[in-house]
């Protein structure tokens, strides 16, 4: 029996899952895909105005939203909400999953090329998700944090996503952490406030830089380069008895 597929739309550049049935599709588990435009991240309106699910359950944001629409019948139609993804996680639905068709790029080569021509990140940021993802991370955008992304952790047993530890950075190889001292300590302070840890990832394809249009042997070259950057203080490190020498 063949997989269902859901399908994404191209909005402006922009990938958008419009149908009710293919959205559910791409949250069929917690690790979902892409965020509502009316949730803080699974769209979950729907659910919210049927009286599905209990608003008290979610987000500030998002409670503040459903309390906004009021009585205006328009506006709580269930079905207004659609469903943003991001290039990588549409390339990955599509090449990895196999669980998306992007109308008027249905071939996999003209989708590669379409957002490696469009996005100048993109083949950076699709080689880092595709790593976690296969590695059982749940990745979403960081863009609130400051970076690429944030790493959640997903436990099965609780059927849910627990508290995302990591806030992730992906830059080139050959490109420094930081141009100025001052810059990486302002990620370092924000990230703690969000009580997250900060890890920057270099993606170097010198070797494969040539076959940029060939997915999969790019990727076979492709090396991805971790390092996890803590900001150190000495009255944090120093022992509560220890006096300084």
């Amino acid at each position: 029996m063949e997989q269902a597929r859901a399908r994404a739309e191209l909005v402006d550049g922009e990938f958008w899952v419009v149908q009710p049935a293919h959205v559910r599709l791409c949250w069929q588990s917690l690790m979902g895909f892409g965020k509502g435009n009316l949730s803080r991240s699974e769209p979950v309106y729907a659910r919210v105005v049927t009286g599905r699910m209990d608003s008290g359950s979610l987000g500030k944001a998002t409670r503040g939203m459903v309390r906004a629409v009021g009585g205006n019948s328009q506006a709580r139609d269930p079905h207004v909400e659609h469903l943003h993804l991001a290039p990588y996680e549409a390339a990955y639905l599509v090449f990895d999953e196999r669980l998306l068709i992007v109308s008027g790029l249905e071939g996999a080569p003209a989708l590669w090329e379409f957002c490696r021509g469009r996005w100048p990140e993109f083949l950076r940021q699709y080689a880092v998700y595709r790593a976690y993802r296969r590695a059982g991370w749940a990745l979403h955008s960081g863009c609130k944090y400051g970076a690429d992304f944030v790493l959640y952790r997903f436990q099965r047993a609780r059927a849910r996503h627990v508290h995302a530890p990591y806030t992730v950075l992906v830059r080139r190889h050959d490109e420094p952490v930081q141009r100025r001292w001052i810059a990486l300590q302002n990620q370092l302070r924000m990230t703690k406030q969000v009580a997250k840890r900060l890890v920057y990832v270099s993606v170097d394809d010198t070797a494969v830089r040539h076959c940029e249009r060939e997915r999969e042997r790019w990727l076979a070259g492709v090396q991805l380069h971790e390092v996890l950057v803590d900001r150190w203080t000495a009255e944090n490190k120093r022992g509560k008895n220890e006096e300084p020498g």
